[in-house]
């Protein structure tokens, strides 16, 4: 995956995902960081369909910051952490490739 393939949106998503592992010494990326940066974007497409859905945002939220919360921590934050190595990217590009779209 290209990250200069991807939207500004996507990119900035990516770039906060990394941040948030950081901040919480995280080495591994996983679903939960992706949920809860979404989460934070209170204007994000990802809201909208949730609130379209009629599904109660706050207990979405307090689940992922409890599963968050369980996240193990690394001894060394000074970890890389490598979007692309990601297996929830690789398959992000493999469907993006087959349905022929964008990010």
């Amino acid at each position: 995956m290209n990250y200069d393939e991807m939207t500004e949106k996507v990119q900035i998503l990516f770039e906060n995902i990394i941040k948030l592992c950081k901040e919480n010494n995280h080495s591994n990326i996983t679903i939960i960081h992706f949920i809860k940066a979404l989460l934070k974007e209170k204007e994000s497409m990802f809201i909208y369909i949730l609130k379209k859905d009629n599904q109660n945002i706050n207990m979405i939220t307090k689940y992922v910051d409890q599963e968050f919360d369980k996240l193990k921590k690394s001894s060394n934050p000074s970890t890389n952490l490598d979007m692309f190595d990601s297996q929830l990217i690789n398959d992000a590009n493999i469907i993006k490739n087959e349905f022929n779209d964008d990010y």
